[in-house]
């Protein structure tokens, strides 16, 4: 029985449990979780060039570059020209990309029930709205550029403690 007395514990726990889930879903993304977001920029029209993609997510380009490579290869997104300056090229979804992104995003609402599935929807809602004041918190007095920065630090703090355990 966890100990609901230890912050850490209680949401290592709720974290990887919810992590085992959604990795779960992001298995058809070419690039797990990392496509995942590439896909989810592209659809809010916020992916840019690879460049500026391997930077937001803190990832080499050369592995952004083979990233795109699959993304593309799989009819996900595309790259064109960009309007504004016809050497560069952005990263745009397509239909199918659309599609994938819609349907993982269901599923991912359906791993977020689950986890709160022992919460009543409106302890679910106090319970989003209370995490969501600490993260904001969190992020306020230590910030991340953005969702991929977040789990590379987190496996990146848990790196020594498991060498060590």
């Amino acid at each position: 029985m966890p100990r609901t007395d230890d912050l850490g514990l209680t949401l290592g726990l709720v974290y990887r449990w919810y992590a085992k889930a959604s990795t779960a879903v992001l298995e058809d993304v070419p690039g797990g979780t990392r496509g995942y977001h590439v896909i989810s920029d592209a659809v809010h029209e916020r992916a840019g060039s690879q460049i500026q993609l391997a930077q937001r997510h803190g990832v080499n380009k050369t592995v952004m570059t083979y990233l795109v490579d699959d993304l593309e290869g799989a009819g996900l997104v595309e790259r064109r020209a960009d309007p504004s300056d016809r050497r560069n090229r952005v990263i745009v979804v397509t239909e199918r990309g659309r599609e994938l992104w819609e349907s993982v995003q269901s599923r991912l609402r359906e791993v977020e029930r689950h986890v709160l599935s022992d919460l009543t929807a409106e302890e679910q809602a106090v319970f989003c709205r209370l995490l969501g004041r600490v993260a904001d918190r969190a992020d306020s007095i230590d910030p991340v550029s953005d969702a991929c920065a977040v789990g590379k630090e987190i496996a990146e703090i848990a790196e020594p403690r498991q060498a060590a355990g």
